[in-house]
């Protein structure tokens, strides 16, 4: 006990009011009585004890360590990594490429980071100190299309890294035209379609760019995606186009104006399956002069040098099944134009699904984000991941692909309700209609009600379900469905 110090917190007289069983029998004789220890439940004097002297606030034993281990489990269908505890029963991985059933060919392939983004991931100077920081900024600045959403400005408690959250509707957007005017400046695919001294000082003229961002740097990401990026290069092929016959109709007098130039997006940007290069200007898009030009038969976008119908709506909606809706919205995540998910993405891996012949969104999301890079910061740069280095523009990429798959839900619930065996909830739709009064004429009610199904997550019916499966597993009872209403019901209802 020699290297025990025994602190005295007590004085004498509250210490002769305190009882203590035994406690002092068991000490060792070489511990003096005037200092006794402190009994555990027994109230301290009112004045505030030295922080050296209070006892620890741990109530319980800390849990040991936890090692989920390396991740050096390689998939042998797609050769993602993974941890040995998300192997399956049979030894296979179904969260990369669902066990072969999965794989991206053709312009849907990642092609090799730019040396130039990969030095920003990797670097320890301002540039990539800076990069690695504001990514969703520089993104968003150098994208052709918008992103926007109703984001939500509760933060969540606690001290960990900020999380992107949406709350309500998720838009994306882009130019309908790509001729400036006086009333507003240039941005998005219209930054594309002028000179880089003049897009790099409209970039910074934004109110959340100028005190974040380095002009050099953003001078340099646009300098290197106005050479590698098709949709930067179709944009300058369109102002070339435009430029010529504005300087055609300038030298000719005759004539009553220039014609106009169109550019037509189409719906499938991958259809040559054999090829394994990057896309070009030609392949992503077409730009028409004129209007006796024969556009492609299946367009998502089509963006005009002025907008022939109505000059002051600038902006038209990205479909959620558009295989341009990934390069356009996130240039540094794709610099080379890579296409993303569509309705009709067939299914190209070395096992088919004998149900259905398409790859959902979420299998394509699922093996685009599995981890393949085998280097570290010192060595074998080759197979980085520019998604997975995205920090802050990874979260608003990931809920993005979240929503784009319930839209894809909703619109599969919209368009099948036969095949859903809504006819089967007619009598409760007549139900719901005549307590709300849905069935009288308004002349504000516009569209048609759509019933979902109950497996639809977050609808109110799931909820339901989930809601009466929790009483019925704290009650003890087995449930049932009925095929009239699709909820649950037990042997003894819940009052």
């Amino acid at each position: 006990m020699d290297d025990v110090i025994v602190v005295d917190v007590l004085p004498a007289d509250a210490r002769a009011e305190l009882e203590f069983a035994d406690i002092f029998d068991h000490l060792p004789p070489d511990v003096d009585e005037e200092f006794e220890p402190i009994p555990l439940g027994v109230p301290v004097a009112a004045e505030r004890l030295p922080m050296r002297d209070r006892p620890a606030g741990v109530q319980h034993p800390l849990p040991d360590q936890h090692n989920i281990g390396a991740l050096d489990a390689v998939c042998r269908e797609c050769n993602a990594r993974h941890f040995h505890c998300e192997r399956a029963a049979r030894g296979h991985f179904s969260t990369c490429c669902n066990n072969g059933q999965v794989t991206a060919t053709g312009q849907r392939v990642l092609l090799p980071a730019p040396v130039r983004l990969t030095n920003l991931l990797i670097d320890d100077s301002q540039e990539g100190t800076n990069f690695r920081r504001e990514t969703r900024r520089y993104n968003n600045s150098l994208a052709f299309a918008a992103f926007s959403s109703d984001l939500n400005p509760r933060r969540l408690p606690g001290r960990g890294p900020s999380v992107y959250t949406v709350h309500g509707q998720v838009y994306r957007r882009v130019n309908n035209d790509v001729v400036g005017n006086e009333h507003r400046p240039p941005s998005y695919c219209e930054l594309y379609f002028v000179n880089s001294a003049e897009a790099n000082q409209s970039r910074m003229r934004q109110q959340d760019v100028a005190d974040r961002l380095l002009a050099g740097l953003l001078a340099d990401l646009d300098q290197m995606l106005r050479e590698i990026n098709p949709y930067a290069q179709a944009f300058r092929n369109m102002s070339r186009l435009w430029l010529e016959e504005q300087e055609r109709a300038n030298a000719n007098p005759d004539l009553i104006g220039p014609r106009s130039v169109s550019m037509h997006f189409v719906t499938d940007a991958a259809r040559d399956q054999r090829r394994y290069q990057r896309p070009t200007a030609n392949e992503v898009a077409a730009v028409f002069v004129g209007d006796d030009g024969r556009p492609p038969r299946d367009l998502n976008l089509v963006i005009f040098d002025r907008n022939p119908v109505d000059p002051r709506h600038r902006m038209q909606t990205i479909p959620a099944g558009s295989c341009h809706a990934d390069p356009m919205l996130y240039p540094l995540f794709f610099p080379h134009g890579e296409s993303g998910w569509h309705f009709n993405v067939m299914q190209e891996g070395n096992r088919n699904n004998q149900v259905r012949s398409r790859n959902t969104i979420r299998e394509f999301v699922c093996y685009r984000m599995a981890i393949r890079y085998t280097g570290n910061n010192d060595t074998d740069h080759g197979g980085i991941s520019l998604i997975h280095g995205g920090g802050f523009l990874l979260q608003q990429y990931v809920c993005d692909q979240y929503v784009r798959m319930e839209s894809n839900n909703l619109n599969y619930a919209r368009r099948n309700q036969q095949a859903l065996l809504a006819d089967a909830y007619q009598g409760l739709v007549d139900h719901v209609n005549q307590q709300h009064h849905l069935d009288e004429a308004n002349p504000m009610a516009v569209g048609r009600r759509v019933i979902l199904p109950s497996t639809f997550v977050g609808s109110p019916r799931y909820m339901k379900g989930c809601y009466h499966d929790a009483m019925t597993i704290v009650r003890g009872q087995k449930s049932h469905r009925t095929s009239e209403d699709g909820l649950f019901q037990t042997t003894d209802p819940i009052s």
